[in-house]
């Protein structure tokens, strides 16, 4: 599952999970959800577990990051 979906499904703001899982503002939540910036491993640690598993590092290895990086590595 998508970071974006769970949140949207429990109706949870990026401000809060970020949070709940140690990431100063929103702002780094969006850019891991819109495939802009891919979370560390201690953070993709922190959402399987805040998460309950429901979203996974494997959520995060989606053709919008693997586009994105593959974008910026031909600049």
């Amino acid at each position: 599952m998508q970071l974006s979906e769970y949140l949207s499904q429990n109706n949870e703001t990026a401000r809060a999970f970020g949070s709940k899982i140690g990431v100063k503002g929103p702002a780094t939540i969006y850019r891991y959800m819109q495939g802009i910036r891919f979370p560390s491993a201690r953070i993709l640690k922190k959402i399987e577990e805040a998460t309950n598993g429901e979203v996974t590092a494997n959520d995060f290895l989606s053709t919008s990051f693997v586009s994105a990086s593959t974008q910026e590595a031909a600049r």
